[in-house]
């Protein structure tokens, strides 16, 4: 079996796949067509702005708590009672449409609902997807079920474009909630002898303070949520760009819609493919595909009509796949069985923060300067970004590998100066050039900049001895 497809050789996670992948489907469906509803309703970018927040800003208060409780009790227990409500609100929001007495305030209440059930749902379906294959499988599995989740998201991005054209968007709703029934199924369906029950929070220490503590230690793993966020706020939140550049710009009605949110379906489909083939997902990985998204988006803001956007979509998406699956992937590896939901829970609450920030600021420069200036600016925005954080790594990494293989060595004399050196350049080019997942990723600049500093420290030791 080809590696990208190893993982499809454990049979729980076979049944867990196809009953995301079915479930991803009326997922999209349902937010392609609230979108559209809502900018039906209203004819406001800033409203569509403000439906996306509402949806998110529940993970971005509540999120860590959400996490708390899935690292303490059963995955299976939680994930039943959050996919039956994920289905009560989507009929819910179906029966209002289909009867025509929807109104922008139901809409609003009823993803604020949703944000409010998922802050449970994702840390919860996080470790039980973990708990189904082995642990050096984990990576392959989460690229896989980004190829599920993207092979999902076409599917129902071009459902949700034919259903609302045909039958409306309340057809989608009610889709949708038929939907949650194939997770129920398929957790039910779950070998329990075949799980591998992760480690549970200790009585005491399934706390929200306990995983800031590690957010405090852990520096990797500040700029992966750090890129993360800025991405997510100006960089790929093209549920408002895109919708707006289609009714906009193009003056495309629903089907130029579905088919562009088809087109970027697909994108994201490839870059799934793509990214279940990267044997080790690296922060060289992460910068480099985010780079490369920035640039992108900026020719996407430029697109002179539906066809050029469209062609500009796929490749957005294939990075923006990526750059998700290296986060999920980053941010779990290394991670402590018993902080996993909670780590989980700060990838969704980083997501779901910059829906909340982006979404509105996007919506409003969109209003104030149109479209394509929300796109242009986004990308300037995360280019910015890329090039701090990019310098802050390098430097935390350079004092962090100087205080411990130099200082300590010079303080204790163990080493001599020069000798402790060259043990810490040896030290520094071994880490950047190691396949793993926390590489420290210094580049020649890098190198050069230790070495100076490096060489103050010699000086100082010299000038020391001599007195």
């Amino acid at each position: 079996m080809p590696v990208a497809l190893a993982v499809l050789r454990v049979r729980n996670y076979r049944i867990w796949a196809v009953a995301g992948f079915v479930s991803t489907i009326g997922t999209w469906m349902q937010l392609i067509a609230q979108n559209w509803l809502v900018l039906h309703l209203t004819g406001s970018g800033a409203a569509l702005g403000l439906c996306v927040s509402l949806q998110a800003m529940p993970a971005v208060f509540a999120g860590l708590w959400g996490g708390s409780v899935a690292d303490r009790v059963p995955s299976q227990w939680l994930l039943r009672r959050t996919q039956s409500a994920f289905a009560v609100l989507a009929g819910t929001l179906g029966l209002l449409t289909v009867t025509g007495m929807v109104r922008p305030v139901h809409v609003f209440a009823l993803a604020f609902a949703v944000g409010c059930v998922a802050v449970f749902d994702g840390p919860a379906g996080g470790r039980f997807g973990a708990e189904l294959v082995p642990p050096e499988l984990l990576g392959n599995a989460i690229a896989l079920g980004s190829a599920f989740s993207s092979a999902g998201r076409v599917l129902g991005m071009a459902l949700a474009g034919v259903v609302v054209a045909l039958a409306g968007p309340g057809v989608a709703f009610l889709g949708n909630a038929a939907s949650f029934a194939a997770v129920l199924a398929g957790v039910a369906c779950i070998r329990l002898s075949e799980v591998r029950v992760l480690e549970r929070a200790p009585a005491g220490e399934g706390t929200v303070r306990a995983v800031l503590s590690h957010l405090r230690r852990d520096h990797r793993l500040q700029v992966i949520l750090g890129l993360a966020f800025v991405c997510g706020s100006f960089g790929r939140n093209y549920q408002v760009t895109m919708a707006l550049m289609n009714s906009v710009v193009f003056q495309g009605g629903p089907k130029v819609y579905g088919v562009l949110s088809t087109v970027f379906a697909v994108g994201g489909l490839v870059g799934a493919l793509a990214a279940a083939r990267v044997r080790q997902h690296t922060l060289r990985l992460l910068f480099g595909v985010a780079a490369a998204g920035c640039l992108l988006e900026l020719v996407a803001g430029l697109a002179p009509n539906p066809g050029s956007f469209a062609a500009a979509l796929v490749p957005i998406a294939l990075t923006a796949v990526v750059l998700d699956t290296s986060v999920s992937t980053l941010a779990q590896l290394g991670t402590p069985e018993a902080l996993r939901g909670r780590v989980l829970a700060l990838v969704s609450i980083t997501g779901a923060a910059a829906g909340a920030v982006g979404a509105p600021a996007l919506g409003e420069l969109a209003s104030l300067h149109g479209p394509r200036a929300a796109l242009v600016g986004g990308a300037a925005v995360v280019a910015g970004t890329l090039a701090g954080l990019g310098a802050l790594h390098r430097r935390r990494d350079a004092h962090a590998a100087l205080g411990v293989t130099t200082e300590a060595g010079l303080l204790l004399g163990q080493v001599e100066p020069v000798d402790a050196l060259a043990t810490l350049e040896r030290a520094l080019v071994d880490e950047g050039s190691r396949d793993d997942p926390r590489d420290f990723e210094l580049d020649a600049v890098g190198i050069l900049g230790v070495e100076a500093l490096g060489g103050a420290v010699v000086a100082g030791a010299n000038e020391g001895a001599a007195r």
